[in-house]
């Protein structure tokens, strides 16, 4: 866990140019494993728990009480004034800038006060998610907002209090549609009508397109990938060039 924290780092942050730098200059990476072993503690004894957070806070900045769950490949940039509350729950590959709040509005013991936070995450500088409430998968929350309420997976969250958009969710829905679109199109137009080719790809390729899942960019990948394995190579060109030509503006293109 420790190796997979210090390379989400290096990948994450431009700044940082070695392993020793994160390791002794990162107050993230301090705070995570301050917490690690911090929350071993605070298991067996809360008092001696507590102590060993708040001397991570001391050094870092970043206040993470010991009951908080944690994910792997958490990225907390800067971190100063991060506070996460116990009941909080984060999922893997997140990013937290400095100032954000995981808090809750309630004193009922043994509750979850805190909100849950989804898989790839970004909750920007400054920005507070109150109360148990989830934010699902790939969300937004912009620098500032103030979030009271459930987001759905895919939605950005911006505003005091936060309003959501789900433009995201729809450029995804929008985009794979138009791979469905322009695949069947490519192969009823370079396929001889009535051929063998044609007639195999008729089933297989409705089915793998139907199977595909709409709430993801990487079913346009994979789309790609069966044109590729399935259609000649003289007719749907190589699959750098698909590949090479979806990642660079995020629309789908076969190129002969």
């Amino acid at each position: 866990m420790i190796s997979e924290t210090i390379n989400t780092i290096l990948k994450k942050d431009p700044a940082a140019t070695s392993r020793t730098e994160v390791v002794l200059c990162y107050p993230g990476f301090l705070a995570i494993l301050s917490h690690n072993f911090a929350q071993r503690v605070w298991n067996k004894h809360k008092v001696l728990g507590r102590l060993i957070s708040n001397i991570g806070r001391l050094l870092t900045g970043i206040e993470i009480h010991p009951g908080a769950k944690i994910g792997k490949r958490l990225f907390i940039d800067h971190g100063m004034g991060v506070v996460i509350g116990e009941t909080a729950i984060i999922g893997d590959d997140c990013t937290i800038y400095h100032g954000a709040t995981l808090g809750g509005k309630t004193l009922t013991r043994n509750s979850k006060r805190h909100p849950t936070v989804g898989n790839n995450v970004i909750i920007g500088t400054g920005a507070k998610i109150l109360e148990d409430i989830i934010v699902g998968d790939n969300c937004i929350i912009g620098a500032n907002a103030v979030v009271t309420k459930n987001v759905p997976p895919n939605t950005i969250a911006v505003g005091i209090p936060a309003t959501y958009s789900s433009s995201k969710q729809k450029t995804m829905k929008t985009a794979l549609e138009k791979a469905k679109a322009s695949i069947i199109q490519y192969v009823e137009e370079k396929v001889e009508p009535g051929g063998f080719i044609q007639a195999v790809l008729a089933n297989d390729l409705q089915a793998a397109l139907g199977r595909a899942d709409k709430d993801s960019l990487e079913a346009l990948h994979d789309i790609a990938k069966y044109v590729y394995n399935h259609v000649p190579h003289p007719i749907c060109g190589s699959w750098a060039k698909i590949s090479a030509h979806f990642s660079s503006d995020k629309t789908f293109v076969i190129e002969p």
